[in-house]
């Protein structure tokens, strides 16, 4: 379970991080298309993964919950 949430927090930490860079970047104006691009992507993929885990962790709760119950 601490693989998951290291994992889990290290992309929201990594996202977080990307969104401020780019927010900033934005503002200046100091970045090329291939740049900002790439940055939006890499924070698009870790969006993705975060809701996978997410919801691959809430799946396995229901799981848990119901064997628990069926004892």
């Amino acid at each position: 379970m601490g693989d998951y949430t290291q994992r889990l927090k290290w992309l929201k930490e990594t996202h977080q991080y990307l969104n401020k860079k780019i927010d900033g970047m934005e503002k200046t104006g100091k970045f090329t298309d291939e740049q900002i691009s790439e940055m939006k992507r890499d924070r698009l993929k870790m969006k993705d993964q975060i809701e996978k885990i997410e919801k691959e962790h809430s799946a396995w709760n229901v799981i848990m919950k119901l064997e628990v119950q069926a004892m």
